[in-house]
């Protein structure tokens, strides 16, 4: 039952969710590829090792698909609304701000997948 629980670290942890977020509004606001960039891929070093290859294989695949959105749909930010909340969750407790950040996470994951692979 442990697979399927919420309470599980998800790939960008649940220490760099904010992190993350904040990137994501900045980049909502300013449209900085590149500064974005350099601050994920900074983030990204701190996520364990675990998380940074198993991310490097989600990425890639995630742009080979994004590739054929033209006959699949599943264009970058059509991947981000479907991994964005899965790829980024804040821990159970915190249920004030629980599902008021999808615009983010998708946001977020759809940059993932247009620039860093």
């Amino acid at each position: 039952s442990d697979v399927c629980s919420s309470d599980l670290e998800p790939l960008f942890t649940f220490d760099l969710y904010e992190d993350f977020m904040r990137i994501s509004r900045k980049y909502n606001r300013d449209h900085d590829d590149m500064n974005a960039l350099q601050e994920t891929c900074d983030l990204i070093k701190l996520l364990p090792e675990a998380h940074k290859a198993t991310l490097e294989i989600l990425l890639k695949h995630l742009h080979q698909v994004s590739l054929q959105a033209e006959d699949n749909k599943m264009t970058p930010s059509n991947l981000g609304v479907v991994f964005g909340p899965t790829l980024f969750r804040q821990r159970r407790n915190n249920a004030k701000t629980i599902g008021t950040k999808t615009k983010g996470k998708s946001t977020f994951a759809n940059f993932k997948v247009r620039t860093l692979w």
